[in-house]
């Protein structure tokens, strides 16, 4: 099989999308299809087997793009659509996979060239749009709804990412096969080169303190401002303890450590900036507490499921985003206030027993659960649900 995958997206760069996009195309890879992948001028070349990188034409001064809407996505989404129309033209390929904006794209190819197409959906369209002020008017709010209606009635598959957006294209559109997926698979996992607590520690001129850990992306739904506020009553009761903020651009760092400081924290709390993915993991290994203070959002954090399989204790915020995987048997769920998100890691501070008996649980539940082979069966299944019109009788495509 030979698949020409659409993404939307600066490939490759540590954050959400583009690290479930990398599974994606590891798996299939696994999988012996050939994937023709199409995307931004921005990012990383990673080598992977079974993976041809084509990238859209670069534009003079953009060199980073936002997560979410923005003018500077439909730009390049443009010469995007041009490329994957020169590829269709030479190539005769058996599936259209587009991701994110670019389904909007994929059912025209799809017609066009008589391919089925394949969306992955990994946010709501209409959520992402609600969040550029471009669209916060309502007939441009109706045209955003619309436009995500579309995108799941028209394509011949879709694969979601979380609880709440497949019962949303169950609901749209009943009869579309469709599959959950979640971000369970890390293609990194085994090339990682573990770090030891100690090693991890002496990169940050750190002894025995306990670190409270976050990781990801500072953009502002993230909710590290929650985090910020939290700090003084956490360290108030816990002077030894230390943040350290993993990710961010150097823009974004400047503005939280600037926020840290006027809280009277600058000290305590620490950044590394954004790291390679592969370095993520040595982060987490020397935490004794995980941090996803995320104020809103449907789906789920994909650092959620690193964090489960760390075995390290997880505090997160008590909304839909979390809860979605999480619940208090295998995490610490918080209200979305200073206070609430501050009780929450000091419960863990407090208790060493308590944090054992989390991250034990968390880990049991994540190998119980999110199993690799759980992963690439069901993203072969929905692929032939794609292809033939229906899941294979063994499939959980519905």
């Amino acid at each position: 099989m030979r698949v020409l995958m659409i993404a939307p997206e600066p490939f490759f760069e540590p954050r959400g999308t583009p690290f479930s996009i990398l599974n994606r195309v590891v798996s299939l890879a696994r999988q012996s299809i050939q994937v023709d992948l199409v995307t931004y001028p921005i990012g990383e070349d990673p080598k992977l087997p079974g993976v041809t990188l084509h990238r859209a034409r670069r534009i003079p001064g953009i060199r980073h793009v936002p997560i979410g809407f923005s003018l500077r996505k439909l730009v390049l989404d443009f010469f995007l659509l041009i490329k994957a129309c020169r590829l269709l033209a030479r190539n005769r390929y058996d599936l259209i996979h587009t991701h994110e904006e670019a389904a909007l794209l994929g059912h025209w190819l799809a017609k066009r060239y008589d391919v089925p197409h394949l969306y992955d959906m990994h946010s709501n369209l209409l959520e992402q749009m609600r969040a550029s002020l471009l669209f916060r008017h309502g007939p441009l709010r109706w045209l955003g709804d619309r436009l995500q209606r579309a995108a799941v009635c028209n394509a011949d598959a879709v694969i979601t990412i979380c609880p709440e957006l497949e019962s949303y294209v169950k609901q749209v559109a009943p009869d579309v096969p469709t599959v959950l997926i979640e971000n369970m698979f890390d293609a990194f996992a085994e090339e990682t080169v573990s770090c030891d607590r100690e090693a991890a520690r002496r990169r940050l001129g750190l002894g025995e303190q306990p670190v409270l850990l976050y990781t990801g992306t500072f953009e502002a739904y993230q909710g590290l401002d929650l985090v910020v506020q939290a700090a003084p009553r956490v360290l108030a009761l816990h002077p030894e303890a230390r943040f350290v903020l993993v990710g961010g651009t150097p823009v974004q760092v400047r503005k939280v450590q600037a926020a840290v400081v006027q809280v009277g924290v600058g000290e305590q709390v620490l950044f590394t900036g954004t790291v390679p993915a592969r370095e993520i993991r040595s982060f987490i290994e020397m935490a004794d507490v995980l941090l996803s203070p995320r104020r809103h959002g449907s789906n789920t954090p994909s650092k959620i499921y690193t964090y489960l399989r760390s075995g390290r204790p997880i505090v997160a915020t008590n909304l839909q985003t979390h809860t979605q995987v999480l619940t208090p048997e295998i995490a610490v769920l918080t209200d979305s206030t200073p206070a609430g998100f501050a009780a929450g890691i000091c419960e863990l501070l407090d208790s060493p027993e308590r944090r054992r008996t989390l991250g034990e649980r968390a880990r049991a539940f994540a190998a119980a659960k999110f199993d690799t082979a759980i992963y690439h069966g069901n993203l072969s299944r929905i692929y032939h649900a794609a292809v033939h019109g229906n899941a294979s009788p063994a499939g959980t495509a519905t």
